[in-house]
Order: structure tokens, then C-alpha cells, then sequence
């Protein structure tokens, strides 16, 4: 009978890692009903089957379901003094590559390879060890030539299924970091959608690559049955920003997604909003970024950052501030995005008006083989900054577009426009001029961030710790006059709860240094922000649950779309609050087959009350 278990089991491992889930549950159940049969089942039949439905579940993205179904294992290993498996650990490393904790899947498939009985076993071990090193930025060479030396000893079916799409993925994408797009975009051997038909579309799919000749086709990617995360990447080749993506992936996932968005927008702005990107940046969760983001990621962040900032100042801080404390040191950037950061320096200086600096990094461009490459398009992007010839490609026209604006608006001065010195802290509007520190450092914040508590406010121009009413309240008002004089007519500042927030045109208050050159000036320490969870309460403090029940007028359900209108904030704030009065017991989770609301709990106010008491 153990000899039947084992096949059975092995059967149900084959459906599972050719991705037919529907197959391998209806086996799997199959096989536990049979096994329960056993008044004295065998413990290392438990074990496996635990094993099993932990893999199984994640294949239906019920990572946490799954990560019990591992502890659990852990458990009966300890109790019965079992030998630690193969799957165990193998099991453990795949849960952990999918959260994106690519170190500690690196140390569990490195246990697994000592374990593998059969070729298929290190086979699965090694091709998702050197996914970890590639995902980490580390030479992940020799475990591929160590992949391909098992060639010999796997069934051609096994290995054509399984390890040579993850070959020619890897050898794709280190083709276009290389910015070799014509070996992206070649055809592939595989007839069977996998990742790397992926990772051509998502290549064709950027407005720099030239894939007007080989451009992939998206039905092969609707027609695939089984596809990983297939919705999210659908609608983020087809920049769809309609539905609700809270779908549970990867970190990486989200960072394509922003990438490719910013491009098509930049290239094509009636193609998406500026709204859709703020809000798709604002999903990305700083402690994700810290914890879950691969190498490759941080330079895609930094990048986007920097083209952001070519239109829009708001996106340098705080958003900046937290990605460099946590860019990973001695980083190397591949050619592709090497030649990408030299655009975006010429971009910038000429953006500064660094007339001599923009001559410098235009050299470097021109003579860099890239810029010659008939399969990119940065040229174009180059030549319609200087206005060289006509081009009807989108990057020309992005080029003109960047080109009038440094002309016209970037550091245009008018009789409007506030200057300020970080250094001396003197300001100046048209023929006002003065010295005052605390307005000063008080307008940067306001510039960067949009608004400040009182408490900040008082660290900040006066270095006292915190705000009292009484005693500080005159010299709040008092410095809110003196800044609202100097101020242009369409740029406001007002109070409210004890925050101070402004509106108004951001652009028209210009920092310098005595040089005249843009000032390098950072926040203070106090308003480090390195994780959401840990000042949420700053961000969102002025939406308390009484507003909420005001809101509604009686409802007791809400659902958080109706929430979002309600309030009138974004979709990422929303998040925050549903999660933040979830855990403090406001609101409780009710579903409802697809549909999800929540329910307002009548006791919160009553136990809220008790415990002010």
C-alpha cells in the first residue's frame, strides 16, 4: 500500500508542476479521503500530503493558507522525529520566492539540492536557485551551466516544460538589460505561452524599443489557461486602470507596471492620467520596497523617479528620501538603463540651464553605441530636444515638449515667483526681499510635502519639541501672516485640526542656493517617514470613524469603492483607513462570495468611551 501511496502522490506532483490545479485537487482529495481510511496513518503520509496542499493552495495565491500548511509540517517533523524532505524545503523556498524574500529562498533551495533524490528534484532546486541569484543582482552563470548539465539526465518532456522556458526567460531579460531588443523580441522555440513570450510583450510594449517589425501578439497571453498573475499583467499591457487591482503580486510586479506606465505616458499623455500613475506609485508600500524589491526593481524605481521629477518637483520627496536609505549598496545598473540614466542627466542639466554640464553628457550620449542602435529610440528623444529635423515617432514629440517647457515655465522668474536661499534664508518677490529663517524652512516643507502638524511645525522653525494652544499659538499665527504676505495671490495656506496645508501653484517658489544653482537641502530627521504603518496617523488623523458614521446616514455596511467616493481620497488612503479601523475594531470584514464590505461595529464608540474613561 506504501508503494501505491508513493505513485499516487508522484502523479498528483506532475499534474501540480504542469500548473493543472483543477486535476491535482480532485486527485489530491482523492488520495487524503483514501489515506483517512487508516486507523494508524503513517506520519510521514501526513507530512506529505501537508506538503502537497501547501503548494497546491499557493497555486491558487492563498499564500498565508499555505504558509500554515508548512508550519504545521514543521510541527510533525519535530513531534515524530520524521527526516526532513525534499518539499519541505523546497516548499519553503517557493513561498518565500513568491512574497519576494529572495535571501531566504536562496538559503532554503540551497538545502534543497543537498536532498534531491531524482535529476527532477535538482533540476526544480537549481532553476529556482539561480532565479534567486539573478533576482538578487548576483553571477547566476554557473547555476545555469549547472541546469544545463542536467539536460541528459531529464525526461525531454520535464525539461521542455519546465526548465528550458525558464532558460530562455532568464537569457531574454539579460538581453534586454543588455539592450540587445532584437534578441528579446526573436522568436522563441517554446509554442507554449510561457515567461518569456511575457517578457517580449512587456518589452514591445515600451515606447524607446523598436518593435514595429516583431511586435508579439496579446492573444497568446489571453488564450494561456494557466499564467501566472495573467489578469494584473494584462491590464498592465493594455494600460487599464479601470478595475480594482488588490490582487496579491509581487512587489516586481507593481514596479513593472509603473515603469511601462510612465513611458507610455510620457510618450502619449492622453493615453493615461497623471492621477493613475500618483495612485499607482502610491500602491507601492515602503517596507515592500524595503524587504521585497529585487535589484533590478530599485534601478526601475530610481529611474522612474527621475523622470517624474522632470515634470513634476512633488515626486522628489518624500518618496526619494526612503529610496535612497534603502537602494542596496554598490549597486551596478545594467547598459541599457546606464545609457537611460545619461539621458535623464542631460535632460536634467539642461532643465537647470548647465549649458556647459548639458555639452558634457551629450558627448558621452552621442558616443555611445546605443544612441546609434536602430533598435531604440532615444535618439529620436535626443534630436527633439534639438530640434533636429522631423520625426513622427512619440519620443520626438516628448523631446519638443520637455524642450518648451525648460524654455518657458521650468525656471521662468517672474514678478510671481518666490525666491528663496536655503543658505543665507533670505526670500524675494519681485522688489520684496527679507530674512527670516522659520518662513523659509517652513515654505521648503510646504513645497515638498504639502502639509505639517503643528507639532512638526514648532521642531522645524523653532526647535521647540511640541505644540501647546496656549502658549504657541500667537507665534504660529504670527508666522502664517508673514508667510501669506509674502506668497503669491493664487498660492493658499490654511489650518485645520492642528496641521497647516497648502494649495495653490507649487512652481512659482524656486529654491537656490548663493550660486544660483537648485539647492541640495534635506528634510529634517523628524520627518523621516521610512514605513506608512508608522505614520499613517499623520497622514490621515483628520478622518475620524464619527465622520464615517456621518457620512452614511445609517447605513451600517459600506463597501470600499462607497467608502472612497464618500470621503473623496485616494484609493491607497482608503486601503490605509479600512486596514487601521480594522485593526482597531471600527469596521469588521464581511464576504460574500466575490463581493467584499464591511460592517460597522455599534460596541466601538461604547468601548472607546469605556477605555477614555
Amino acid at each position: 500500500m506504501n508503494e501505491a501511496f508513493r505513485s499516487d502522490l508522484q502523479q498528483i506532483w506532475t499534474l501540480r508542476n504542469a500548473q493543472k490545479l483543477d486535476a491535482a485537487e480532485v486527485a489530491y482529495k482523492d488520495l487524503y479521503s483514501r489515506s483517512q481510511a487508516f486507523l494508524e496513518q503513517p506520519a510521514d503520509w501526513r507530512l506529505e500530503l501537508k506538503l502537497l496542499e501547501a503548494s497546491l493552495l499557493r497555486g491558487r495565491r492563498r499564500i498565508e493558507d499555505s504558509e500554515a500548511r508548512l508550519l504545521e509540517a514543521k510541527n510533525e517533523i519535530e513531534k515524530d522525529s520524521l527526516k526532513i524532505p525534499f518539499q519541505y524545503y523546497c516548499q519553503r523556498g517557493l513561498n518565500l520566492f513568491y512574497q519576494g524574500y529572495f535571501p531566504s529562498a536562496l538559503e532554503f533551495f540551497t538545502r534543497a539540492q543537498e536532498l534531491a533524490e531524482t535529476a527532477e528534484q535538482k533540476a526544480l532546486a537549481v532553476g529556482n536557485h539561480f532565479l534567486c541569484l539573478d533576482n538578487l543582482n548576483l553571477p547566476a552563470h554557473s547555476a545555469v551551466e549547472k541546469l544545463r548539465k542536467l539536460q541528459p539526465e531529464l525526461p525531454e518532456k520535464y525539461y521542455t516544460q519546465a526548465i528550458h522556458p525558464q532558460l530562455e526567460t532568464f537569457e531574454r531579460r539579460q538581453a534586454f538589460r543588455e539592450g540587445l531588443t532584437h534578441k528579446v523580441l526573436a522568436p522563441l522555440s517554446a509554442t507554449e505561452f510561457s515567461q518569456a513570450h511575457y517578457v517580449q510583450l512587456w518589452v514591445s510594449q515600451l515606447p524607446y524599443v523598436n518593435s514595429e517589425n516583431q511586435k508579439p501578439d496579446l492573444t497568446q497571453l489571453i488564450e494561456a489557461p494557466h499564467f501566472l498573475w495573467k489578469k494584473y499583467r494584462l491590464r498592465t499591457l493594455l494600460l487599464d486602470a479601470r478595475y480594482d487591482d488588490e490582487e496579491s503580486v509581487k512587489i516586481s510586479e507593481r514596479v513593472d507596471r509603473l515603469y511601462t506606465w510612465l513611458w507610455k505616458w510620457m510618450a502619449s499623455p492622453g493615453s493615461l492620467s497623471a492621477k493613475v500613475l500618483e495612485e499607482t506609485w502610491e500602491a507601492l508600500d515602503p517596507c515592500e520596497i524595503c524587504s521585497q524589491t529585487t535589484a533590478e526593481d530599485f534601478v526601475l524605481l530610481r529611474l522612474c523617479l527621475r523622470w517624474a521629477r522632470l515634470f513634476d518637483a512633488r515626486w522628489e520627496i518624500p518618496s526619494q528620501e526612503w529610496l535612497k536609505k534603502s537602494t542596496p549598496p554598490n549597486l551596478q545598473d545594467p547598459p541599457l538603463f546606464q545609457f537611460e540614466s545619461l539621458v535623464l542627466d542631460y535632460l536634467e542639466e539642461l532643465k537647470r540651464r548647465e549649458r556647459s554640464r548639458a555639452r558634457t553628457a551629450l558627448a558621452k550620449i552621442e558616443a555611445h553605441p546605443f544612441y546609434q542602435d536602430s533598435g531604440l529610440h532615444f535618439r529620436d528623444l535626443i534630436d527633439g530636444v534639438q530640434g533636429n529635423g522631423e520625426s513622427s515617432h512619440p519620443l520626438f514629440a516628448l523631446g519638443e515638449r520637455l524642450a518648451n517647457s525648460f524654455k518657458t515655465k521650468t525656471l521662468a522668474v517672474t514678478a510671481n515667483t518666490v525666491v528663496i536661499d536655503l543658505q543665507s534664508f533670505q526670500w524675494s518677490r519681485g522688489n520684496l526681499e527679507g530674512v527670516s529663517k522659520p518662513l523659509c524652512l517652513l515654505l521648503k516643507v510646504l513645497h515638498e510635502k504639502g502639509n505639517l502638524s503643528f507639532d512638526e511645525l514648532m521642531q522645524l522653525c523653532f526647535s521647540i519639541s511640541s505644540y501647546d494652544e496656549d502658549l504657541h499659538r500667537h507665534k504660529i499665527m504670527n508666522l502664517l501672516t508673514r508667510v501669506r504676505k509674502v506668497l503669491p495671490s493664487d498660492f493658499e495656506i490654511f489650518t485645520r485640526n492642528q496641521w497647516m496645508y497648502s494649495k495653490g501653484q507649487l512652481k512659482k517658489i524656486r529654491f537656490e542656493n548663493r550660486e544660483g544653482e537648485r539647492a541640495k537641502w534635506e528634510l529634517p530627521r523628524i520627518f523621516e517617514r521610512p514605513c506608512l504603518e508608522q505614520n499613517q496617523h499623520h497622514m490621515d488623523r483628520w478622518i475620524q470613524p464619527q465622520l464615517v458614521v456621518k457620512k452614511l446616514k445609517g447605513k451600517t455596511k459600506v463597501t470600499r469603492q462607497e467608502l472612497q467616493d464618500l470621503l473623496q481620497i485616494s484609493k491607497a488612503t482608503t486601503n490605509r483607513l479600512i486596514r487601521r479601523w480594522q485593526d482597531e475594531g471600527f469596521l469588521l470584514k464581511q464576504e460574500s462570495g466575490r463581493s467584499i464590505c464591511y460592517v460597522i461595529d455599534n460596541t466601538y464608540f461604547f468601548r472607546l468611551n469605556s477605555h477614555d474613561s
